[in-house]
């Protein structure tokens, strides 16, 4: 099992326990693999949590996560070595084993000191999962000159895009998604208020996209958990609401 990412912004609690409802409703006691993909509370903000209530294998971050000034970050590094929790560092070209059919490339970031690159955000790491011929490109925060940098190195296509920044103009949406054609893109959150202008942005990338998901925002049919089950080679995409689960595609 890998878990990428695990807060909330200002409710750890709250992303506790949707990570536990989660994993205990997959029968999971053990995570192999819990990437943080940067040092901003509300993507880590859950971890003490989980680590009380799941056998954490190892932990992986970025070098600037553990360079990182946030006293949270800090905190929790701290938590790490005092429970001897393994913290493996990544950039690009590293492999997460995750299964046998099932990998993980890490395309961000891409060295351990980058004089163009301030923020956290930008330092994200970036996972292309691959499994069974399905692809999700997990994108954390990265924003402005490190986004723009990896899309001029070249960025695989995917079935699934993970917006990045929770679906925010600095994520570029129409850029990004013009690059990986996914079919589907989930957004972590509401989209803020610049939702009207991101949604259209999502579609005009690629004429391809079939359905644009959010976490948070709009009615209560149209948010919540998003699950994503990939089974001899096919992808079936559900959303909870309050009548239950929903096929979305």
């Amino acid at each position: 099992c890998l878990v990428y990412d695990a807060g909330r912004i200002g409710a750890s609690g709250a992303a506790l326990r949707s990570l536990r409802a989660v994993l205990n409703s997959e029968g999971i006691h053990t995570i192999q693999s819990l990437v943080l993909s940067h040092a901003d509370t509300d993507h880590f903000n859950a971890v003490p949590g989980i680590l009380k209530e799941f056998r954490v294998e190892q932990v992986i971050v970025s070098p600037h996560f553990l360079r990182s000034s946030s006293r949270s970050a800090r905190r929790v590094h701290e938590l790490f070595v005092e429970l001897g929790v393994p913290i493996r560092t990544v950039l690009r070209g590293d492999v997460i084993p995750v299964g046998l059919s099932c990998t993980a490339r890490v395309l961000h970031p891409q060295c351990t000191i980058d004089t163009a690159i301030h923020s956290d955000n930008e330092n994200s790491i970036v996972l292309d999962i691959d499994f069974d011929s399905k692809r999700v490109l997990f994108t954390g925060d990265i924003e402005g000159v490190a986004l723009r940098r990896l899309m001029a190195m070249g960025l695989p296509r995917c079935d699934v895009l993970i917006a990045p920044h929770h679906g925010s103009r600095t994520g570029l949406p129409q850029e990004i998604v013009a690059k990986v054609h996914p079919f589907v893109i989930v957004v972590s959150g509401s989209g803020g208020r610049d939702w009207p202008f991101v949604s259209q942005a999502f579609y005009k990338g690629w004429d391809g996209v079939r359905a644009v998901l959010r976490t948070s925002g709009g009615s209560p049919k149209n948010r919540g958990a998003i699950s994503i089950t990939v089974f001899d080679n096919t992808m079936t995409v559900e959303q909870f609401s309050p009548t239950g689960w929903h096929s979305m595609l």
